[in-house]
């Protein structure tokens, strides 16, 4: 539905109308003088440029007072079930298998957003990862919260591990992760989004801490031997893939822990559903979506604004 964001905002035009106005006063004394003296009128064109006038401004002040079309959408939300998309924000996740493509966490954040769309009812919350695990956005049924966390809150070496070392990811910091759902979630679900090059870790401690607070995790691998990592003027900076990492997630499986590839996005998702399963829900607040029109209304009066000044530069 049509919208004014600042309906105040029209009170521009009038003081676009106070020399139309007296232009009209002015036409009226002229042809009561052409009257007297028998002359002729000025004919249409001399209309034509009023109107044109009355029209731009007219749009200049719609266009003030900042018309939109408003979009709202309920949403249904589980109560019962909540999950997070983990990023692993470490270094060798700007690996891409050629210069100037996606990186591995280019493609992990595009996967977080696919995820959530597949699931929409489960309330999604977003985290990042290294050497520690930290919130960034808490479990929401807002997709433009979720979007936006994503693509403004989360980077690469944003924050930067505690310690540093050669290699910074530690999965077994996700296992202090349980405390980020609501008390009454009975459904806690992590997805990390990883490429599963960790420090050594106890993957059974992992899996029983993880049993302790009630949350299942599923692990998606981003990881090639093609990558690599280039700085920005294109130059190799000796990163090579660990092929031994898998060694390490192979452990998980066993343990109740799902590991699959990047590269099986559907298999993401149905795993995700099947985990969360079915559940009760609530109508939660609408979600408001607006597009302005602004925009399009001032380039709209530049044709008869233009149309104006041609006629009194003759």
């Amino acid at each position: 539905m049509p919208v004014f964001l600042s309906p105040l905002g029209s009170l521009v035009a009038l003081a676009a109308l106070l020399p139309l106005g007296a232009a009209v006063l002015r036409e009226r004394r002229l042809a009561a003088a052409r009257r007297l003296l028998g002359l002729p009128g000025p004919g249409r064109r001399a209309y034509a440029t009023a109107a044109a006038a009355a029209a731009a401004v007219g749009l200049l002040a719609l266009a003030a007072a900042q018309p939109a079309l408003s979009r709202s959408e309920g949403a249904v939300l589980r109560t019962d079930a909540e999950a997070y998309v983990v990023l692993d924000n470490s270094r060798s996740m700007e690996a891409v298998e050629q210069r100037g493509g996606p990186t591995r966490f280019d493609r992990a954040r595009q996967l977080a957003l696919r995820l959530r769309d597949a699931l929409p009812d489960v309330p999604w919350g977003v985290a990042s990862f290294n050497d520690r695990t930290l919130v960034h956005a808490f479990p929401t049924g807002d997709r433009s919260l979720f979007a936006a966390t994503l693509e403004q809150s989360v980077a690469v070496g944003r924050p930067r591990p505690a310690f540093r070392e050669k290699r910074a990811t530690e999965l077994s910091a996700l296992a202090a992760g349980g405390g980020f759902f609501r008390p009454s979630t009975r459904k806690r679900l992590f997805v990390l989004l990883t490429d599963g090059e960790s420090q050594p870790f106890a993957a059974a401690q992992l899996a029983q801490r993880l049993r302790a607070k009630r949350a299942r995790l599923v692990v998606v691998r981003f990881w090639s031997p093609r990558e690599r990592v280039y700085d920005g003027a294109g130059r190799d900076l000796g990163y090579r893939p660990d092929a031994t990492s898998a060694e390490q997630l192979a452990a998980l499986p066993p343990l109740g822990v799902r590991v699959l590839p990047a590269t099986e996005p559907g298999t993401v998702t149905a795993a995700a559903r099947r985990l969360v399963g079915r559940g009760p829900v609530r109508h939660a607040a609408r979600e408001r979506h607006v597009v302005p029109l602004t925009g399009g209304l001032v380039l709209a009066a530049i044709l008869p604004l233009g149309f104006v000044l041609v006629r009194t530069r003759r």
